[in-house]
């Protein structure tokens, strides 16, 4: 069942993309409304991300187990850290391209 669920949804995200493309190619009716609202969304994104980040820092997460291999305390660290980077570097990376 939820390889159905997966595959519908695949599907889908694959039908929107090409009718966005088709839209977003030409200058279209819903160009600029579509593009607004992806730059929203970023946005909105980012200022979550901040937020989250804020609430990590001021509200430490509880300390991981003594029993924990070395090797994987290090991979949950760079891991986690890896992430916020990502999360934070897409929307700014989308508004330095195309502002």
């Amino acid at each position: 069942m939820v390889a159905l669920a997966n595959g519908a949804s695949g599907f889908s995200g694959y039908v929107l993309v090409v009718y966005l493309e088709n839209a977003l190619n030409g200058e279209g009716p819903l160009r600029s409304p579509i593009i607004r609202i992806h730059k929203a969304v970023g946005a909105s994104i980012l200022i979550f991300i901040v937020l989250r980040l804020w609430w990590r820092l001021t509200n430490p997460s509880p300390k991981l187990p003594q029993s924990m291999p070395k090797w994987q305390v290090f991979a949950s660290h760079a891991s986690h850290f890896s992430l916020y980077a990502l999360l934070i570097a897409t929307p700014i990376s989308g508004y330095m391209c195309c502002g």
